[in-house]
């Protein structure tokens, strides 16, 4: 994110030397939103809008993970 090591920007100096740090913590949030946001939006752009009504039959899985193999995956909306 910038040119500070984690232990200067930690401590306020550098590790090796006697050189006191100065880092913008305001400046690092600001970034790490930034690169937030970025990945959000490139993320939701591969996703496909629905638009859904009462209507319609939707399949939802099973949360289950104890369930046995032999078991059904989804749950069937035509057999209740």
């Amino acid at each position: 994110m910038t040119s500070h090591a984690p232990g200067q920007a930690v401590f306020g100096r550098d590790m090796l030397s006697e050189l006191l740090m100065k880092v913008d913590w305001q400046l690092q949030q600001d970034r790490q939103d930034e690169q937030a946001n970025q990945t959000n939006h490139r993320e939701n752009e591969g996703r496909i809008d629905h638009d859904f009504s009462p209507d319609y039959i939707v399949i939802t899985a099973k949360r289950d993970l104890q369930a046995h193999t032999f078991q059904s995956l989804f749950d069937d909306p035509s057999a209740s």
